[in-house]
C-alpha cells in the first residue's frame, strides 16, 4: 500500500488519522512497516513508529 498527502494538506493531521484508522483495522497483532524520505523521519517517531535501520527493499515494477 502506497499513501501520500499532498504538500497543501499536510500539517492537518491526515496523516496520523490515516495511520491510527489502518492500525485499527489491522488490529495489534499487525505489525507496520513504513518507508519514508529522510525529510520526514522525525515525523513519523513522533506518531508512534519505532526506526530500525535493518530493512530491505525490493522494488516493485514500474506502473509505466
Amino acid at each position: 500500500m502506497y499513501i501520500e498527502v499532498l504538500i497543501k494538506y499536510q500539517d492537518q493531521d491526515i496523516s496520523k488519522y490515516l495511520i491510527n484508522k489502518l492500525h485499527d483495522e489491522i488490529g495489534l497483532d499487525v505489525a507496520l512497516t513504513l518507508l519514508s524520505s529522510s525529510s520526514t523521519m522525525e515525523y513519523y517517531s513522533k506518531v508512534g513508529f519505532e526506526y530500525v535501520d535493518n530493512a530491505f527493499l525490493k522494488t516493485r515494477r514500474s506502473f509505466d
